[in-house]
């Protein structure tokens, strides 16, 4: 199997409908399976993926375990090759997948990919950037507040530093494909980390087997 999309839910019934149907309405031709991991919804989730879904498989959790211990628990099961961790709260463009697929499989010296992200009014989000540091989480909020306020020479930077490909440090965790090999060798996300920070983390022991973040 190509591909694997994990995907961890906490209440968020409407948006993890929308998110798997436009999976299923826009993945042509990909060789995949869906697991969405339930950190103990109350929302009526699961009966929702069980009854509207059912090709999707469903892990439940007992309690909320966070992203990390919750996106692990999908990828281990996983029979993908490649793992897209995926939120909930998103929508797959068509092509979208497939084109990220081709990218992987082109390219082994990419460890980690992850693509141009719109929030829900179609303005660009920052996906990416270095290592964090005081100097870079300064620089990312100069950008995010540059951007959203059409700071002329910041917006265009912005938008043209989005336009193309780059190597970078991290990549979201919002959808961040990578490949299972890669994951059982370095054990996964840290669970230590419950919510944030935890992709950052993840794609710092990626580069450190020597692949690339793009």
């Amino acid at each position: 199997m190509e591909l694997t999309i994990a995907i961890v839910s906490y209440n968020a019934r409407d948006e993890l409908e929308n998110c798997l149907r436009s999976i299923l309405e826009n993945t042509d031709g990909c060789k995949l399976e869906i697991i969405v991991t339930d950190n103990a919804s109350t929302d009526g989730s699961v009966a929702l993926v069980e009854s509207a879904f059912p090709s999707v498989a469903i892990e439940r959790s007992s309690e909320n375990v966070g992203f990390s211990r919750a996106s692990n628990c999908s990828w281990r099961r996983a029979r993908g090759e490649l793992v897209l961790f995926l939120n909930s709260d998103t929508i797959v463009p068509r092509g979208a997948i497939a084109t990220m697929v081709a990218h992987m499989k082109a390219r082994p010296e990419i460890g980690a990919l992850g693509p141009r992200l719109r929030n829900a009014e179609g303005a660009l989000e920052m996906s990416f950037g270095a290592m964090l540091s005081l100097a870079a989480e300064d620089w990312q909020k100069l950008l995010n507040a540059g951007y959203r306020n059409g700071a002329g020479p910041l917006k265009g930077f912005v938008e043209a530093r989005l336009a193309r490909e780059r190597d970078v440090d991290w990549v979201s965790g919002a959808c961040l494909m990578t490949r299972r090999a890669l994951l059982e060798t370095i054990g996964g996300f840290d669970e230590s980390f419950f919510l944030y920070s935890e992709d950052v983390d993840l794609c710092a022991r990626i580069r450190a087997q020597g692949k690339k973040v793009v």
